[in-house]
């Protein structure tokens, strides 16, 4: 028996906020998962996906206080 790790990846924010995550498959560029996650301590943490066959992107998302609370929820 065997023990499959999930790698994490570190991704790092210029600021503390939400972000939208897609995570695309490098070789046919299909959208595999979209989120929007908030950033702690400058960076966001995943894990599942390998680095070498999926790309990241994060865009800041600009709320106000009444979105954040929908958001959280």
């Amino acid at each position: 028996m065997f023990s499959l790790s999930n790698p994490s990846i570190t991704l790092y924010t210029e600021t503390n906020g939400f972000y939208l995550l897609e995570i695309r498959h490098k070789t046919d560029h299909t959208l595999v998962f979209k989120d929007t996650l908030k950033s702690e301590n400058k960076k966001i943490v995943i894990k599942g996906f390998a680095q070498n066959r999926f790309a990241f992107t994060l865009q800041p998302i600009v709320t106000t206080n009444h979105w954040e609370k929908i958001l959280l929820s």
